[in-house]
């Protein structure tokens, strides 16, 4: 696919639906239609969007009379951002996901990060091979990228407090590639959505 680089004055936006409660939804940005009836873990398609937006709004999809979130919004021009909506019925919110630029593939390994978007569960930690390489992600954070070699992997989310086991990710990751993995859903039937992250496509020089 062609490389992604934001236009002069702008980022690259797209939106992630991670509230399980939440029904469809049409999002307008600054009062015009950015996306329609976007579901339950569906992602849009990334878009330019000029760094002076104000506000977004969610509305139930195909109602656009009474809307069920409207929130400021400010961030800078020439990044690449996931929009997550996030939360229950009655804390919804949109968190701004950067995918940093900075990031960069690489040929001789996976880059990967997770990102605690279930909003009825504890603090986790993440292990892989018995080793906690995440610790202490709070709902609506990111850990950090990290590199591991890429192939198949059994990771583990746990209670932070409890050290209760709460899910097993399974997950294929290519080189070449740089992933989120997004712990969403409720805390008895957790689900994890895994995505090639925008950075992952930026434009850029040659890269190792």
């Amino acid at each position: 696919m062609d490389c992604l680089k934001p236009k002069a004055g702008n980022s690259l936006v797209r939106i992630f639906h991670a509230a399980p409660e939440a029904p469809a939804v049409d999002v307008y940005i600054d009062g015009k239609p950015f996306i329609r009836n976007i579901s339950y873990k569906q992602f849009s398609k990334y878009v330019n969007v000029p760094e002076n937006i104000e506000t977004i709004t969610l509305y139930v999809a195909g109602d656009d009379t009474q809307p069920v979130l409207e929130q400021d919004l400010d961030f800078q021009a020439g990044k690449i951002f996931t929009m997550a909506i996030t939360g229950n019925l009655d804390n919804l919110s949109v968190e701004p996901l950067e995918e940093s630029i900075d990031q960069m593939p690489s040929r001789d390994n996976t880059i990967v990060r997770f990102v605690h978007l279930s909003p009825n569960l504890q603090d986790i930690d993440i292990l892989n091979q018995g080793e906690v390489i995440v610790s202490d992600l709070e709902f609506r954070e990111f850990s950090d990228y990290m590199p591991f070699p890429f192939g198949d992997f059994r990771f583990i989310v746990q209670d932070e407090e409890t050290k209760k086991n709460v899910a097993g990710i399974s997950a294929t990751l290519n080189a070449e590639r740089i992933y989120s993995l997004y712990i969403i859903g409720e805390p008895q039937s957790l689900e994890v959505i895994q995505s090639v992250d925008g950075n992952t496509y930026a434009c850029r020089g040659y890269y190792y």
